[in-house]
């Protein structure tokens, strides 16, 4: 699991909600330090990492294997975002429905400047 103690640490209180061992619940993919770094630099993005494992757990409810973290890159298009991974048995089609309930109910509430550097997905296991 991913450790973020450091950048928890330094995070401004108002910015997440408690409690923060939420942010322990992801897998990370690829490089932890790239993933830490990402975070640290977009501030802006804690509070959906802390509120997320509780969200996503309310829409698939037992359907969630694990949350992964991934950072992607791609410096020809200067992009680079960080996608939360729900890792799940269900058919893409109903996993698919529930991403659409998740929007409803919490992810499209979030600012845009969020979902435009956070992005959620599933994959199948």
């Amino acid at each position: 699991m991913i450790i973020l103690d450091e950048i928890i640490e330094k995070a401004p209180k108002e910015e997440y909600s408690v409690p923060m061992f939420h942010l322990n619940e992801y897998t990370p993919y690829g490089d932890e330090v790239e993933i830490k770094e990402f975070i640290h630099s977009h501030d802006i993005i804690y509070k959906a990492l802390s509120d997320a494992p509780s969200k996503i757990k309310e829409v698939f409810k037992q359907h969630v294997i694990k949350l992964g973290l991934e950072y992607i890159r791609d410096p020809e298009e200067d992009f680079d975002c960080l996608f939360i991974t729900i890792h799940t048995k269900l058919p893409p089609e109903m996993a698919l429905d529930l991403i659409d309930k998740l929007n409803d109910t919490w992810w499209l509430q979030n600012d845009s400047g969020i979902r435009e550097i956070l992005g959620i997905n599933t994959r199948y296991e």
